[in-house]
């Protein structure tokens, strides 16, 4: 979870097996495939006022979340998004941008022009 502390906004996500730095760095220092929502709020509120959570840690039989059981932590991700309805999250299911998910012209110039600055 990205939780805006001031707002208590927040984006609900996942990562896999050592994924979670890669996450974070997407999110707060590239802001590269990371949630538009979550990038305007870092600029408007500071960074220092935005909290990285793990709220459940998926450990599968092998240790390793792999493309065989990646969908059991898509899963957990889905139930989340389904029962806190994050207000910082575009996609309202897991893993859409995974399954080929592609948003419209019409949605990407209307993104553009939301959450830039």
């Amino acid at each position: 979870m990205i939780l805006n502390k001031l707002t208590l906004e927040y984006y609900i996500g996942s990562a896999s097996t050592n994924q979670m730095y890669n996450r974070f760095s997407k999110h707060f220092i590239y802001f590269k495939r990371g949630s538009p929502k979550v990038k305007l709020a870092v600029k408007i509120y500071k960074l220092s006022n935005i909290a990285f959570l793990v709220l459940e840690i998926f450990l599968p039989a092998d240790k390793i979340v792999n493309p065989v059981n990646n969908k059991q932590l898509l899963d957990l991700e889905y139930f989340d998004l389904k029962s806190l309805l994050p207000n910082y999250n575009i996609l309202t299911e897991a893993g859409n941008n995974l399954r080929g998910y592609k948003h419209t012209e019409i949605s990407r110039i209307k993104m553009k022009s939301n959450y830039s600055l």
